[in-house]
């Protein structure tokens, strides 16, 4: 395999891994273990974030593991791990939410 195959065969592989979970962009519902908080990423920077089943609309932005998630002017910040799942503040609902 010439070097120029090699370089295509991994910018292939790179493209490909930026889709699983860990690196790609949030989309889809999210919920805590208990199921008591959950956000939905929708496309075009639009979300919506639910507490017991009450909830709002809010926005969202990623810039590649970090998701800002803007609610009612409240921010917060969330990390995408390399599972997929989402880590936000240790003091809130939202310390691990994962794809549903």
């Amino acid at each position: 395999m010439s070097n120029k195959n090699i370089a295509a065969a991994l910018c292939a592989a790179a493209l490909i891994l930026g889709c699983v979970p860990g690196g790609g962009r949030v989309s889809g519902v999210y919920s805590n273990p208990e199921n008591t908080a959950s956000v939905e990423f929708m496309p075009e920077g639009k979300a919506h974030f639910s507490v017991t089943g009450v909830g709002g609309d809010c926005t969202y932005t990623q810039n590649e593991k970090t998701v800002e998630l803007t609610c009612e002017g409240e921010s917060t910040q969330l990390t995408v791990g390399d599972d997929g799942a989402l880590t936000g503040p240790p003091d809130s609902l939202m310390t691990r939410l994962k794809k549903s």
